[in-house]
């Protein structure tokens, strides 16, 4: 592992959209993999609605929230904005 191939990961992740969708789908597959066997059967819009009823101080204290229920997905790498919105919609 090295800087410079993270460098260049996102560099590609940035100019290319087919290659970051590729990654969602597989981080899509695997949070709700995950999810699954934990017990837990919900989509990505389910958690934003129920993120939305929480408050500003309690959206802050889940690791990786940014405060509000759009910020599910992104800093959970899998499961924040991570999460947010590169997960999918399940069917």
């Amino acid at each position: 592992m090295s800087v410079e191939s993270a460098k260049e990961f996102m560099k590609r992740v940035r100019e290319d959209k087919t290659f970051l969708e590729s990654i969602e789908k597989k981080i899509d597959s695997g949070v709700q993999a995950v999810l699954e066997e934990a017990g837990f059967d919900f989509s990505r819009d389910e958690l934003v609605s129920v993120m939305g009823e929480l408050s500003d101080d309690e959206l802050r204290a889940i690791p990786g929230a940014s405060g509000s229920p759009s910020g599910v997905g992104n800093s959970w790498g899998t499961i924040g904005n991570s999460w947010g919105n590169s997960w999918g919609t399940r069917e």
